[in-house]
């Protein structure tokens, strides 16, 4: 288990042991931007926003969404 994924589980399973009945919501920045974090969110049920840097394969893949399917964070 990476570090990241070890945290984020952590944080998460804090969350709810302290009574949390609300939306578990994980921010994090590019360091996070992990296939190990967005799984541990998987797990844990949360709802995730990451942020990532631009690089062809990122700019290709966020040319390719639609606009119906943006959603906003509020």
């Amino acid at each position: 288990m990476s570090a990241a994924r070890k945290a984020v589980a952590q944080a998460l399973a804090i969350a709810k042991d302290a009574g949390g009945t609300g939306i578990r919501m994980v921010r994090a920045d590019n360091l996070f931007c992990t296939a190990d974090v967005v799984s541990a969110c998987h797990t844990a049920g949360a709802h995730f926003s990451l942020t990532t840097g631009l690089n062809p394969s990122i700019a290709a893949a966020i040319g390719r969404i639609t606009e119906d399917a943006w959603v906003s964070i509020h």
